[in-house]
């Protein structure tokens, strides 16, 4: 993770770009499918979502400042909010849909 987000993200600022942030550990079985998962879905999007992975077991002082006590926990930001929170028992598929209506909106908006 760049040195700048995680900055950020221990203010509890979002970069303004879309982001999908996941909170796992090496240990958890369900937190290495997802990560392998989202990040092969945030190269397949058809709008640009950077993906993040953040070892809450090496990084639990931004863990803990994000309110993040279980895992895996997948955060959707965009234009430097927060604007979805997955936590334990979700689909990438959820996921997806929940990222692509979103920026759907945002785009409608804005053209």
């Amino acid at each position: 993770m760049k040195p700048e987000i995680q900055s950020a993200l221990m203010q509890n600022k979002f970069p303004d770009e879309a982001y999908w942030f996941l909170f796992g550990n090496e240990t958890c079985t369900v937190c290495n499918p997802v990560k392998s998962k989202l990040e092969k879905a945030s190269n397949e999007m058809r709008q640009k979502i950077n993906f993040c992975y953040i070892d809450s077991m090496e990084d639990q002082l931004l863990t803990a400042s994000l309110s993040i006590f279980t895992i895996p926990v997948v955060i959707f930001s965009f234009q430097g909010k927060e604007y979805h929170r997955w936590v334990r028992n979700f689909s990438i598929t959820e996921i997806i849909k929940v990222t692509n209506r979103i920026m759907d909106l945002y785009n409608t908006d804005k053209g």
